[in-house]
């Protein structure tokens, strides 16, 4: 317990969280589920020197928020490598936590983003899973990005497939 309070203490001392600026975001998606109930995804991201916080709802599970938390390694000038290993707990129809991480590979215009978590289920091992998402991208303009991904999630494992799909991404950047 002590150390937990100390790493708290750490990351979370006034003079770490507000010497230098956060940068926020977020995100949303709308899964199009075969022969089951339509979900939106929501994200949101907090971003502190090498300290990375997410917020996720309908992400683990439906109904269900979680909180992550870690830290980012960054290496690499051509090619870039961003590593961030975290840990969360998430809270509503899935109750656990989860040790995550998260892998970027950048080459030009190119990337390729990794993650992973083993969701452990509060109700019993039968109910924990490993959730993966990957993309392989391109990024055609500054805010334009394509490519294509490979998901499996507590929904997929439920209803016994495995999502692949093209995907489409555009960003603005709201100043």
């Amino acid at each position: 317990m002590h150390i937990v309070i100390n790493i708290l203490i750490i990351f979370f001392s006034p003079h770490i969280l507000f010497s230098q600026p956060w940068s926020f975001s977020a995100d949303s998606y709308y899964y199009l589920v075969p022969g089951g109930k339509n979900i939106l995804n929501l994200n949101g991201y907090a971003d502190h020197k090498a300290l990375r916080t997410e917020m996720r709802y309908n992400y683990e599970d439906q109904n269900t928020a979680s909180v992550f938390g870690g830290w980012k390694f960054e290496a690499g000038n051509k090619v870039q490598l961003q590593v961030t290993p975290m840990i969360g707990i998430a809270f509503g129809n899935a109750n656990g936590f989860a040790p995550a991480l998260e892998i970027e590979l950048a080459y030009k215009s190119f990337d390729f983003y990794l993650e992973s978590e083993y969701f452990v289920d509060f109700t019993g091992k039968e109910n924990d899973f490993l959730y993966t998402w990957s993309e392989l991208g391109i990024t055609l303009f500054n805010a334009l990005r394509t490519g294509i991904t490979a998901q499996s999630t507590r929904l997929c494992i439920k209803q016994k497939w495995m999502f692949n799909a093209v995907f489409l991404l555009l960003s603005a950047l709201i100043q």
